[in-house]
C-alpha cells in the first residue's frame, strides 16, 4: 500500500516536472499570446461599443459589429487554447475542454473569414455595380446567420478528430495526457485539414481579388474626377480675361464671379481626392498584408504538422518559439483591427478620443 502510494507520487512529480519544462520552453509564446489577448479583448470590445451604440446604423458599417464579435470570440477561445497548450501541455484538463475549445476556436476564426467575404462582396456591389441589386437589410442579416451556420457545421468534425491522447515516454517512464489529433483517425484528419487549408486560401484569395477590383474602380473614378476638375480650372482661367475685357468695354458683367476662390476650391478638392486615393491604397494593402501574414504561415504549418507529427520534437529552443509564433500568427488578425479603424476611420478615431477625454476628466 505504502509502496504503491510512493510510486504514484513519484510519477506525479515527474509528470509535473516534465510539464514545467514545457512551460519554460514555450514561455516567450505565452507572453505573446497574453499580449494579443489583452489587445484583442480591449480593441474588439471598443469596436463593438462604438459602432453598435455610438454610431447610427448604416449600410457601410453594418457588418463591423458582427465582425468584431466574431474576432472577440476568436481571440478569446484561441488564446485560451494556446495558453492551455503552453501551460498544461502534458496534463490537459479534460476531453470536453479539449474538444470544446478547439471547436469554438476553429468556428469563430472561420466565421470571421466568411464575413470578410460577405463584406468584400457588399463593397463590390456598392462601388462597381451601384445601379444593380444590392444586399438589403434582411439579406445582410441572413448572410450573418449563414456564415455562422456554415462555419460551425463545417468544422464540427473537429469534435471527432481531436481528443485527449495518452502517450508514454519510455525513456522517462511517464504517461502524459495531450490534447491533439486522434492517432487512429489520421487519414480522415488529413482530408479534413486539406479541405480546410484549401478553403482558407480560397477565401483569402477571393477577398484580395475583390478588393483589387474595387480599388481599381475607385482609382479610375478618382482619376476621372481629377481630370474633370483640371479641365474646370482651365475653363475658369480662359474665361477670366473675357470678363475683364467686358468690364473695360462697358458691357455688363457678373460681379459675383470670382475665379480665384473657385481655383482655390478646385485645388483643395483635388488634394482631398489624392489623399482619399492614398487612404484607399493603404487600406487595401493593409488588408492584403494582414491576410497573407495571418493565415498563410499558420495554415501551412497546420498541414505540415499533420503530415509530420514529430516536427515540433526536433526543434531547438529558438526555432521552436519562432515556428510556434508563426503557427499562431492568426491571433494578429483578430486583435489588431482596432488599429486599422483608428488609422482609416476618422469618425471612429474622433469617438475614441471623446471616450478617452471623458474617462480622464
Amino acid at each position: 500500500m505504502d509502496n504503491s502510494s510512493v510510486g504514484t507520487e513519484e510519477i506525479a512529480i515527474d509528470l509535473e516536472s516534465f510539464n514545467d519544462a514545457y512551460i519554460q520552453r514555450s514561455l516567450p509564446n505565452t507572453i505573446v499570446i497574453l499580449f494579443f489577448l489583452f489587445v484583442g479583448v480591449l480593441g474588439n470590445s471598443l469596436i463593438l461599443y462604438v459602432y453598435e451604440f455610438r454610431f447610427p446604423r448604416s449600410d457601410g458599417r453594418y457588418y463591423i459589429g458582427a465582425l468584431a464579435f466574431c474576432d472577440l470570440g476568436a481571440i478569446i477561445f484561441t488564446s485560451v487554447l494556446n495558453l492551455l497548450q503552453n501551460l498544461t501541455k502534458y496534463v490537459f484538463p479534460g476531453d470536453i475542454v479539449c474538444k470544446g475549445v478547439l471547436y469554438l476556436s476553429y468556428s469563430f476564426i472561420n466565421t470571421s473569414l466568411f464575413l470578410w467575404n460577405v463584406i468584400a462582396v457588399q463593397r463590390f456591389r456598392k462601388i462597381c455595380r451601384p445601379f444593380s441589386w444590392q444586399l438589403k437589410h434582411h439579406w445582410r442579416r441572413w448572410c450573418i446567420v449563414i456564415c455562422v451556420g456554415v462555419s460551425f457545421t463545417l468544422y464540427s468534425p473537429v469534435l471527432y478528430f481531436y481528443s485527449i491522447n495518452e502517450e508514454v515516454f519510455t525513456n522517462n517512464n511517464i504517461t502524459v495526457f495531450v490534447c491533439q489529433q486522434i492517432k487512429t483517425h489520421t487519414f480522415g484528419l488529413k482530408i479534413f485539414q486539406g479541405i480546410g487549408f484549401i478553403l482558407s486560401i480560397a477565401n483569402v484569395i477571393a477577398i484580395i481579388s475583390i478588393y483589387v477590383i474595387v480599388s481599381i474602380k475607385i482609382f479610375k473614378v478618382m482619376r476621372g474626377v481629377r481630370r474633370a476638375r483640371t479641365e474646370s480650372i482651365r475653363s475658369v482661367t480662359i474665361t477670366c480675361p473675357t470678363t475683364t475685357s467686358s468690364l473695360i468695354e462697358g458691357r455688363s458683367a457678373d460681379t459675383t464671379a470670382d475665379p480665384v476662390p473657385t481655383r482655390r476650391t478646385i485645388s483643395e478638392s483635388q488634394t482631398a481626392a489624392q489623399k482619399l486615393e492614398h487612404t484607399i491604397a493603404f487600406t487595401f494593402m493593409t488588408i492584403l498584408l494582414m491576410g497573407l501574414l495571418s493565415y498563410a504561415p499558420s495554415r501551412y504549418l497546420l498541414v505540415y504538422e499533420t503530415l509530420d507529427p514529430t516536427f515540433w520534437d526536433s526543434l531547438d529552443y529558438t526555432k521552436f518559439n519562432f515556428y510556434l509564433f508563426l503557427r499562431r500568427l492568426y491571433v494578429i488578425n483578430h486583435s489588431c483591427n482596432v488599429f486599422i479603424y483608428l488609422i482609416f476611420d476618422s469618425m471612429f478615431r474622433k469617438e475614441v478620443r471623446n471616450l478617452i477625454g471623458r474617462s480622464s476628466s
